[in-house]
């Protein structure tokens, strides 16, 4: 069954405004049909819409269920990247399990931050919400930066499992997860279309973080993502 996101319920009905309506319409339901709801943080429910017009949709929800939270939480870094590879990235991401994307500048991004990055994060957070209602995802992924490197490694470092991948990394992938519990906060930081500096993996392995590998082929930005959450999720149970 589809799902919707409510910030507003009320006396045992959500009220869903703006362009949720639009989807509900798209999807083409009407008064009489179920949808699943949730209200991004805590409980979903049975919904079943009393209304639906252009501008609001009434849905009535019963069977009020708890939502189920995994012991691990999973943040990807991604560097600004030219195009449309951040919003490919957020997307997947978001079918893939990650908790949250947190976008970052780095040395080598062709893309610097400016007075439309704002609307940016804007846009690529809708982008995760549209992904995460396709997949059936019971919490929205969020999409958070823009910041600088060296917030972003700082905020890499307090997490229970830091992941930096670096082209020239000298430990790889699959040796780093044989001797690693995974639990708590698992972080990832990929680099952009220019991969990381000389001085930014020197920064990394200043604060004791392994540089990661992933073998001798040079992959793509949008696809290190991909495969290391693949990965992560096969080894966390999740397929």
């Amino acid at each position: 069954m589809r799902i919707i996101y409510v910030d507003d319920i009320e006396d045992g009905r959500a009220i869903v405004t703006g362009s949720d309506v639009k989807h509900l319409r798209v999807l083409r339901l009407k008064p009489g049909d179920n949808i699943r709801v949730s209200d991004s943080c805590c409980n979903t429910y049975n919904g079943m819409i009393e209304s639906l017009t252009t501008e609001k949709a009434v849905i009535f929800l019963s069977d009020k269920k708890k939502i189920y939270k995994r012991d691990f939480s999973l943040t990807l870094f991604h560097a600004l990247c030219k195009s449309d590879k951040n919003e490919f990235t957020v997307q997947k991401a978001a079918e893939l399990g990650a908790d949250k994307v947190v976008l970052f500048f780095s040395e080598n991004c062709a893309v610097r931050v400016n007075d439309k990055t704002g609307a940016k994060i804007e846009r690529l957070n809708k982008i995760a919400r549209e992904a995460s209602v396709q997949c059936g995802r019971e919490i929205p992924m969020t999409v958070d930066g823009v910041f600088s490197f060296d917030k972003a490694l700082d905020m890499l470092y307090i997490s229970d499992i830091p992941l930096f991948f670096y082209e020239l990394g000298d430990v790889r992938f699959s040796q780093k997860l044989k001797n690693c519990d995974l639990h708590g906060s698992i972080s990832i930081m990929i680099g952009s279309e220019g991969g990381f500096s000389k001085d930014e993996a020197e920064a990394v392995s200043g604060k004791g973080i392994p540089l990661l590998s992933l073998g001798s082929r040079i992959l793509r930005t949008e696809t290190v993502p991909l495969v290391v959450l693949g990965i992560l999720n096969e080894r966390l149970g999740e397929f």
